[in-house]
């Protein structure tokens, strides 16, 4: 009996996304080997995965790396294997265009929120608004004042193109997705609703389901066990979305906007004002200042 025949071998790598599409697959698939390299958590070198990759019938990558020599960059991984398929890791920040990450120093800034930053916040403490001034600043003015609410079709148009670029078309589907609500937990966490169907989209341009089969509805949400980060409600209103208050949830805790804002204040404070400012977007910097300026 072929190796095929016995189920095909997966092989994903890329963001925290992979194990999620891996998951959805195993589940599209029953009797398929699925191993799913999350980089920057794995422990495994890329030099080890790159050495394991031969013995897959697909592999699916998320590594369009700068470098294309590097031992997982897609082009290389293209040149040596028969059958790669790149898609993109999904940021959309049309449901959070408030949620930034923000570098000193080439190092991504961990703060009370983790890697994620308020852009509001952010932009306020630089911009040497008092503390006890910032809740006010969470308005649709400034969300105007920002570019927040055209946020989701800016968003919406990006996505469609890298994916479409990649050979996936997502355009049947982002209605039904928003329909449901917010069908991201930060701009880079999709529910898994979103990566089941990455994954079915994976299995049919392989060969391995038909186009008609059902997707999985039972496959564990494991990003939502990580931060989530809330639909700003005068931005639910304009996406016609259920509005709820701000609130930050947390894997141990919820934390709401009047907590987040001095527990951000405190730690900015530790860092260098320039070396701040050269972190938060100019665009976030001057729509602020517009805003305070209304």
């Amino acid at each position: 009996m072929s190796d095929i025949a016995r189920g095909p071998r997966i092989a994903l790598v890329g963001s925290c996304q992979v194990s999620g599409i891996g998951d959805a697959l195993l589940k599209l698939c029953p009797n398929a080997e699925v191993k799913a390299w999350h980089m920057g958590v794995t422990k495994e070198s890329k030099e080890d995965i790159a050495a394991q990759l031969g013995r897959y019938d697909l592999i699916v990558s998320q590594m369009k790396e700068a470098n294309p020599n590097a031992v997982l960059a897609l082009q290389r991984l293209q040149e040596t294997h028969a059958n790669v398929f790149y898609i993109p890791t999904l940021v959309f920040n049309g449901f959070h265009p408030d949620c930034i990450y923000a570098t000193v120093r080439r190092q991504f800034v961990v703060g009370p929120l983790s890697r994620l930053q308020s852009g509001i916040v952010a932009a306020a403490f630089v911009l040497n608004v008092p503390e006890k001034s910032v809740s006010r600043l969470f308005n649709a003015l400034t969300y105007a004042c920002l570019g927040y609410f055209e946020a989701f079709d800016v968003a919406r148009s990006l996505m469609l193109k890298s994916y479409s670029e990649a050979g996936f078309d997502l355009a049947p589907y982002v209605d039904s997705w928003k329909a449901t609500g917010s069908f991201m937990h930060t701009l880079n966490h999709p529910n898994i609703h979103v990566l089941a169907r990455f994954a079915h989209m994976i299995g049919v341009r392989a060969g391995f389901i038909d186009e008609a089969t059902s997707l999985p509805n039972d496959v564990e949400d494991v990003l939502a066990a990580g931060i989530r980060w809330p639909v700003y409600p005068e931005i639910a209103r304009n996406l016609g979305l259920e509005r709820s208050k701000i609130v930050f949830k947390m894997p141990s805790r919820d934390v709401d906007l009047a907590t987040a804002i001095p527990q951000f204040y405190e730690f900015y404070r530790g860092f260098d004002l320039a070396d701040l400012q050269a972190s938060v977007p100019a665009r976030l910097l001057e729509g602020l200042g517009a805003a305070l300026s209304t």
